[in-house]
């Protein structure tokens, strides 16, 4: 069997590193290129600094290429590099690490989420319109899957995962956040946040699939070397807190 060739959409984040890991499993797609859709302005792109994300697809030994993101037509600019993917290499699938569709946002703050480090298919169903008409198909392979078993997927296979930045507004103001911010995404990390949702009545998705964290992949059964990031800091900007790696420019 032939397999097509395909392009990922790559943040670094644990979705995005299962999907390559899922989508590679299946032995169904041939991973020519990992992309990177960041804001123009790199200040935003925060919560996955992309120095990491340089040193993740290093590690893994695919080609990787950033492709910045301008507005004011968001979309009109994913659909025109996503274009220039498919006439370049050759490429006639794309995929997407991410989860579920949520509409709770209008579209301009989930452009707002795109620079916090989300990808847009939380809202409006962004990538699926992304791809219309590039003759290019989105390949979603944890779509709608139980958080439960992404998180046990991710355990099993022994995935190192760190908080890479925490929506504080989604948390209770008494929330520390160096509880969560800089650390490894654990069983007992959740159970922390488990006990935060029932005692302050919370809904924190587990699995921070609306926004409420993001993470970076340190180690994965793909990399081909663990990505060393020993220090940095918790930095709080706005909404937001981040984990300031210190070997990152």
């Amino acid at each position: 069997m032939t397999k097509r060739k395909t392009a990922l959409c790559f943040t670094g984040g644990k979705d995005c590193t299962l999907a390559l890991h899922r989508t590679i499993e299946s032995g169904q797609y041939d991973i020519s290129l990992l992309v990177t859709f960041a804001p123009a302005n790199m200040q935003k792109f925060k919560a996955h600094p992309l120095p990491i994300v340089q040193m993740q697809t290093q590690s893994l030994g695919i080609p990787h290429r950033v492709y910045l993101v301008e507005g004011p037509d968001f979309l009109g600019s994913y659909q025109k590099h996503i274009t220039s993917i498919k006439e370049e290499y050759g490429i006639d699938a794309l995929v997407t690490g991410k989860v579920l569709l949520y509409d709770g946002l209008d579209f301009n703050l989930a452009i707002l989420t795109l620079f916090q480090g989300d990808i847009l298919d939380v809202c409006h169903n962004f990538m699926p319109r992304a791809v219309e008409g590039t003759g290019v198909e989105l390949i979603r392979p944890l779509w709608e899957l139980p958080r439960s078993e992404i998180l046990e997927d991710i355990w099993k296979h022994g995935f190192e995962v760190l908080i890479s930045c925490l929506n504080v507004t989604k948390f209770d103001t008494d929330l520390d956040v160096e509880t969560f911010v800089g650390k490894r995404l654990s069983k007992e990390l959740l159970q922390k946040v488990r006990d935060h949702n029932e005692k302050f009545g919370r809904d924190v998705d587990l699995a921070g699939e609306f926004g409420e964290f993001h993470t970076m992949v340190l180690d994965a059964p793909l990399f081909k070397t663990k990505i060393d990031v020993s220090s940095g800091q918790i930095v709080r900007d706005g909404d937001f807190a981040y984990w300031s790696f210190s070997n990152v420019a």
